[in-house]
């Protein structure tokens, strides 16, 4: 038989998740702005690939950023599981 793994929401956003539709839209975002530092190409623009690089490198610490939700069958919630085909890309 097969073995899963996965974690259940918490509270708050299954019930996010719950009322969210068309017309309420429950997520939240923000909008920061940084300075380059030592991501700056001579160009001005930013070095993607030192960024990917730096990302990489500490994405173990955070297992969520690479799981993915997944509906559970007739019980009408879902769960994170990991995603199998992650990609930073």
């Amino acid at each position: 038989m097969p073995r899963y793994a996965y974690e259940r929401l918490s509270a708050q956003d299954q019930s996010f998740l719950a009322f969210e539709s068309r017309n309420v839209h429950m997520h939240v975002a923000a909008t920061q702005i940084y300075e380059a530092g030592d991501l700056a190409t001579p160009g001005g623009g930013v070095d993607f690939a030192k960024y990917k690089r730096a990302i990489e490198a500490v994405l173990h610490l955070v297992p969520r950023y690479r799981q993915k939700l997944k509906w559970i069958p007739f019980e009408n919630r879902a769960v994170w599981v990991d995603d199998r085909h992650f990609n930073l890309d």
